[in-house]
């Protein structure tokens, strides 16, 4: 993102704001603490900015400020932190000059100095329409997501364990602090980032992974489909009848507008990994993902990390409906958080706590454990409600896969250059299929798995016949899925769908099948 654009009325102010933030930043209340600080100043004519492809076009340079902290503390691992950069332009070099020494520089700053070296943001990466997908955002956009993929290659299989979400994490961290060290310290204390937040994140991380280590599979539900699944109660189908075509995949939905998930961000998908958690405990695990409210938002990867939720099924609920686990473990987890935040530890308790710590005895001290579980549960409590239906919307389309899966079909995105895809085409066998996958995925494009496409085709029959009749469908008839018997003396069973329907007011209370209700054999 490009740095802020100050006039030269306005800079001593900006300057004077700038450094309050500073201080405020510093202290977190503790006024002894002394911000020691530095203006480097430098200058660029039109001529300069155009030959290093800076500006073009320009009739007048641009002058650069930053303000440099420089006696930060030794957890930072540096001598000193860039705070800002500041630019001010259609400057010439005289009114330059005149604007540098008119800068206070005893009251506000230990040093002003001019510098030579000039600072350009960033170039923002492209937006592609690929990335409307959360796995290829992740790999594809943010500092770290391809490190992460490494993680999951190395891995191979979609096995949970504490090496790999180490693992996923600390590639994290390396990239996001390399990235982090090339943008100003003001623009990452304005942000979502917490904690818990992060932690949450590495939740997500250590999904991804698994979602590559099990060959990076996307099911895409359409919007129709979305909205079938809205209308249906699935109550009555266990973990354990939910039969996953991959180890892992990634479940994409679209962007639900009305399940907001916090400054933005919409709940658009998840990863589903069955998986043992160190090879030994079964596991259904989900992580919900959020679409960003803007591409700038998603690149923004100094302010923001991104709203998710994650929940772990263990084994000994694989005999309970699903849709009652899932809201048994929400419900859990938000009653594990109050607990937490209520749990009041006296600084007596938390004195002894730190004793090996070495930390003096008259420093006050906050339970991190009660500060976070509060945090968390005020971004988690309001959205209860969203990611309950999120979580139902998931179990429907896991219950689709598991009934259905000659319904789903593999296909390349069509924004794919015809060229690319013509290897593909021509492969003889296997071994040049594989070969001809490899290109496009290292290329950026990924095979999907659209979902319902005969469904899609019986609705568009039904409408047409619909309109043909004159008749106009005013509300949904809920439909559900079920458990139905099958075969020799019926000892068997298979995941049904009756699927919701739209009928008119007058023909709620007609007998069989009324219009609009769609069969689809499994």
């Amino acid at each position: 993102m490009p740095y802020p654009i100050v006039s030269k009325e306005e800079l001593p102010a900006y300057i004077h704001t700038s450094m309050e933030g500073l201080r405020t930043h510093v202290q977190h209340g503790n006024g002894s603490v002394h911000v020691m600080a530095a203006l480097l100043t430098s200058y660029q004519s039109a001529s300069t900015l155009a030959k290093k492809r800076i500006a073009l076009g320009e009739t007048s340079g641009r002058a650069q400020l930053q303000i440099v902290w420089i006696n930060p503390p030794q957890s930072f691992l540096t001598e000193e932190v860039l705070w800002e950069c500041i630019e001010i332009h259609g400057i010439t070099h005289a009114e330059y000059e005149d604007l540098i020494d008119l800068l206070p520089e005893e009251q506000v700053f230990d040093e002003v100095a001019e510098y030579e070296h000039w600072i350009s943001p960033p170039a923002p990466p492209d937006a592609s329409p690929l990335y409307k997908y959360h796995p290829q955002r992740l790999l594809r956009l943010t500092p770290w997501g391809r490190d992460v993929a490494a993680v999951g290659r190395k891995q191979g299989r979609p096995l949970l364990t504490m090496d790999l979400y180490d693992s996923a994490a600390r590639a994290m961290a390396l990239a996001h602090n390399a990235f982090l060290a090339e943008r100003p310290l003001r623009g990452r204390t304005s942000g979502n980032k917490h904690y818990r937040s992060l932690s949450r994140y590495h939740d997500v991380l250590a999904g991804f992974a698994l979602y590559v280590a099990a060959g990076r599979q996307i099911f895409d539900i359409p919007p129709q489909l979305s909205a079938m699944f809205r209308q249906s109660d699935v109550d009555d189908i266990a973990v354990d009848e939910i039969k996953l075509p991959y180890p892992s995949i990634y479940l994409h939905f679209g962007v639900q507008d009305d399940l907001d998930l916090g400054d933005g961000w919409k709940a658009e998908g998840a990863y589903i990994t069955e998986t043992r958690i160190e090879g030994v405990r079964k596991a259904l695990m989900i992580n919900v993902v959020a679409a960003p409210p803007s591409f700038d938002e998603y690149v923004a990867f100094d302010r923001n990390i991104e709203p998710c939720y994650t929940q772990s099924i263990s084994e000994e609920r694989s005999k309970m409906p699903l849709a009652i686990a899932v809201e048994a473990v929400l419900a859990e987890k938000i009653e594990e958080l109050k607990r937490e935040r209520d749990t009041i530890e006296t600084q007596e308790v938390l004195r002894e706590r730190a004793k090996p710590m070495g930390i003096a005895k008259d420093t006050v001290l906050v339970s991190v454990t009660q500060r976070n579980a509060k945090e968390e549960l005020e971004r988690l409590q309001p959205k209860h409600d969203a990611y309950l239906v999120m979580l139902r919307l998931i179990v429907n389309a896991l219950c689709y896969i598991t009934a259905y899966p000659k319904d789903i079909e593999e296909v390349w995105p069509s924004s794919i250059p015809s060229y690319r895809l013509s290897e593909l085409k021509r492969a003889k066998n296997n071994q040049d299929r594989k070969r001809a996958r490899s290109k496009l995925e290292a290329a950026g494009f990924s095979a999907v798995h659209l979902c319902g496409s005969a469904l899609a085709m019986q609705i568009e029959k039904q409408q047409q016949i619909g309109v043909a009749k004159g008749t106009v469908s005013t509300h949904w008839v809920r439909g559900h899925w079920k458990r139905q018997a099958y075969g020799e003396g019926f000892s068997l069973r298979k995941i049904i769908w009756r699927m919701p329907y739209l009928v008119k007011a007058h023909e709620s209370d007609t007998k069989g099948d009324p219009p609009g209700h769609i069969y689809l054999a499994t």
